[in-house]
C-alpha cells in the first residue's frame, strides 16, 4: 500500500529565512524539512546559501578596501567548500534543533529499521 509522500514546499522567503538565519519553517512544512535534512543535496544547498551572504559582502569589501578582484573571487570561492564541510557536520545538530532531542535517536536514515527474520 503506497502512500502519497509528497510534501509541501515552503515559499522562497521561508526557505531563505531557514537557510540564512536558521529560522524553523512552520509545522506544516515538517515533511519538507525532514526530507531536506535527509537529502544528499543538503550540504550543497546549505553551502550555496552561504554564498548569498558571502558574495555581496566580498564585493562590498573589495570596493571599500580597494582589494584586487582576483583576491575577492578566490576568497568567495574558498568559502563554499568550507561551508559544505560545516553542513556535513551540522546535519545531526540541525535535526535535533528543529525536531527535539529525541529526533536523532529515532532517525534511521534512508533505510528501514532492522527486523530480525523469524525462524518459522
Amino acid at each position: 500500500m503506497a502512500q502519497d509522500l509528497r510534501t509541501e514546499r515552503p515559499p522562497l522567503g521561508v526557505v531563505a529565512a531557514y537557510r540564512v538565519f536558521g529560522r524553523r519553517p512552520a509545522a506544516r512544512y515538517d515533511g519538507w524539512l525532514r526530507d531536506d535534512l535527509d537529502s544528499r543535496a543538503y550540504p550543497w544547498a546549505e553551502a550555496a546559501w552561504s554564498l548569498v551572504i558571502a558574495a555581496p559582502l566580498g564585493v562590498a569589501m573589495a570596493v571599500v578596501l580597494s582589494l584586487p578582484v582576483r583576491l575577492v573571487v578566490v576568497a568567495i570561492a574558498l568559502t563554499y567548500p568550507v561551508a559544505v564541510l560545516q553542513a556535513f557536520g551540522g546535519r545531526a545538530s540541525s535535526r535535533v534543533r528543529y525536531f527535539g532531542a529525541d529526533a536523532e535517536a529515532d532517525h534511521v536514515g534512508h533505510f528501514r529499521p532492522y527486523r530480525g527474520m523469524s525462524e518459522d
